[in-house]
């Protein structure tokens, strides 16, 4: 399903990103193998070490209080900030273009995403399946890209980075069979961090049809059921929802990572409304900061 204006959507993301600061979760490591802090001197808050005061040097980085004490000028140095490197990996399963509120939440997402590592420094790279997407690049991978790959978890193709640690972001809806313990594991792998974000729909949270239906596999469309439907099924399949929730919740308790769900309308939403579904969720889960 196309999006009526995706490139639009992707500049709103982009500039709706610089009214926030990329706030990364406390998980990350932190250090001289860590995302933000490297093994040189620079600006950042974190104390390094001491040289002696040479003619030049910025006077507010005087330790006054070794001068008092030793009657020696030095001056206090400090780890250098390291640019974040940002893996935002996307879903392009066919299920995540069944509806034009979902699709529109996920390239928006991204996009944001994106903006956000930017303003931050930082350099955001897209994943989709075996391609990768890194810097300016980002955008015009998104613009591009077709919802129309299977649901097999990431394997050996997927294109992660198997090195440096990036902040990660998965981008799916998590409606489809897999082991989802080996599947986080594998996202979560050389990540600093891994943010798994579930894009659902409202009429997949909470279907309203009742009566003789065809359901035809997202992914496979060759497959196809005859099914009646009544408020006995609905409550079920609305249970089994809940319980895989559950189960992804305590597997990403485990591997220290973030499960963020996003319910989002069926129908293409104005472009206010999906940035304040996006916003307040990435701001409770102190991801993203106003600023």
């Amino acid at each position: 399903m196309p999006l009526p204006d995706r490139n639009s959507l992707i500049r709103f993301a982009s500039a709706a990103a610089d009214s926030y600061s990329l706030r990364p979760p406390t998980a990350l490591v932190r250090g001289p193998t860590g995302v933000y802090l490297g093994p040189e001197t620079g600006t950042s808050i974190d104390f390094h070490d001491y040289r002696p005061y040479q003619p030049g040097d910025d006077l507010r980085r005087v330790d006054w209080g070794v001068y008092a004490r030793s009657d020696t000028l030095v001056v206090r140095l400090f780890r250098i900030e390291v640019a974040p490197v940002v893996e935002v990996v996307l879903d392009t399963s066919a299920s995540m273009s069944l509806h034009e509120g979902k699709l529109a939440a996920g390239v928006f997402l991204a996009g944001f995403l994106a903006g956000v590592t930017r303003k931050a420094e930082g350099r955001p790279v897209l994943v989709t399946g075996a391609s990768r997407f890194p810097g300016s690049g980002f955008e015009e991978g998104l613009a591009l890209v077709r919802f129309d790959g299977r649901t097999d978890p990431p394997d050996e193709s997927m294109a992660l980075s198997s090195s440096g640690r990036p902040v990660r972001f998965f981008i799916s809806d998590f409606l489809y069979p897999a082991d989802m313990e080996r599947f986080l594991g594998k996202m979560a792998r050389n990540s600093a961090v891994l943010v798994s974000i579930v894009l659902l729909s409202e009429s997949e949270c909470s279907p309203g049809f009742q009566g003789g239906v065809r359901f035809v596999d997202a992914e496979n469309d060759s497959r196809w059921r005859d099914i009646r439907i009544d408020r006995s099924a609905i409550t079920r399949y609305q249970k089994r929802l809940e319980s895989h929730f559950s189960t992804l919740d305590h597997i990403t308790r485990g591997l220290r990572s973030r499960l963020i769900r996003m319910d989002v309308p069926d129908t293409f939403p104005e472009n206010e409304q999906i940035l304040g579904i996006v916003a307040k969720q990435l701001v409770n889960q102190e991801i993203v900061e106003p600023g």
